[in-house]
């Protein structure tokens, strides 16, 4: 078999163990473990990650078979854009989200609105512009959407690390911060896109396909200890509020 395929395969399945580990944490988090904006930011990620492994299996089984008939493969093709401009955006919308959601009693809550309105300006500005029918337009539209993510992903870890999110646990921070250093590998892979053709790039994917599956594994994992951490106690912030 071939190894890209294998690699494919275990990105996808590993994909589906995250979203199940997401959710037997906020079954475990139900009796008050978890408390109320933790909750609802591990409901943030299990949502958008969900939605990561729903279009990661159809995308997978859009390279197990392509179609002969030229129609199905034109709807294929709109399916996979699609997908591929939802996750860009939910990529930049993820931590921006949860910058809004714990900031949003302070004075830096204008932060994430200002973000978020980025991100549907540029949203709209690429479905207008053709990025839902052009691939190199939506290859484009999705390095600025990347960009949104990156820029996001770095202040919600300042923060934190400036103790300026007291509510944010180790837990969400790793997983966080993972999320954060594979967005960094997102504008090579749009830069990849637009100088080989698609299907030249995925007979050199094989790194790349390899550091997702690393990357989700290490998200899998961090989940389960927060899980099994939770079963001894509440999960409390590394860094207190000051005083």
């Amino acid at each position: 078999m071939d190894l890209l395929l294998i690699l494919r395969l275990l990105t996808v399945t590993v994909r589906l163990a995250l979203v199940a580990s997401l959710i037997a944490l906020l079954v475990v988090g139900r009796d008050g473990t978890l408390r109320r904006f933790r909750r609802s930011a591990w409901v943030l990620v299990s949502w958008v990650h969900g939605s990561f492994a729903v279009s990661g299996v159809v995308i997978e089984l859009q390279h197990l078979y392509w179609p002969a008939d030229q129609a199905l493969r034109v709807l294929l093709r709109a399916v996979y854009n699609h997908l591929f401009f939802l996750n860009g955006i939910l990529d930049a919308v993820l931590p921006v989200a949860l910058l809004l959601l714990f900031l949003g009693a302070t004075r830096y809550r204008h932060w994430p609105l200002a973000g978020l309105a980025g991100i549907a300006v540029t949203a709209v500005a690429g479905v207008a512009v053709g990025a839902l029918r052009s691939w190199d337009t939506l290859l484009e539209v999705s390095q600025i959407l990347t960009f949104h993510a990156i820029a996001a992903h770095l202040v919600f870890l300042g923060l934190y690390l400036l103790k300026r999110l007291p509510e944010v646990d180790f837990y969400l921070a790793a997983f966080v911060a993972v999320d954060a250093l594979f967005q960094f590998l997102l504008p090579i892979q749009e830069v990849f896109f637009q100088i080989v053709d698609v299907k030249a790039v995925m007979k050199i994917w094989h790194l790349h396909q390899l550091l997702q599956l690393t990357a989700t594994a290490v998200q899998v994992a961090v989940v389960l200890s927060c899980v099994n951490s939770m079963r001894y106690r509440p999960i409390v912030p590394v860094f207190r509020s000051p005083a």
